[in-house]
């Protein structure tokens, strides 16, 4: 996924960056969020468009989902150079 400073063709694009010694395939948990898969996905609505407004960097560049919950590693946090980002 990457970070974008906003919504025009002049906004710097970066993809975020995973903690030091990470490797494909490592698992991203988002705050005290369960893993747990939806049993059942309306395929007629986005779910992407339900959270997407709320996927960001915060002021210190770190990936949070509402501002709270931070994306992570067992290796630690993901970030970004690029603060109070968009995330798509």
């Amino acid at each position: 996924m990457c970070s974008k400073t906003g919504e025009g063709d002049d906004d710097k694009i970066e993809a975020l960056i995973p903690p030091k010694g990470s490797e494909p395939g490592d698992l991203i948990s988002i705050g005290d969020f369960e893993r747990s898969p939806v049993p059942e996905i309306n395929p007629k609505k986005s779910q992407w468009d339900l959270v997407s407004k709320l996927v960001k960097t915060n002021s210190d560049g770190v990936a949070v989902f509402d501002q709270v919950h931070v994306w992570k590693t067992q290796k630690g946090e993901v970030t970004s150079t690029l603060i109070n980002a968009i995330i798509s």
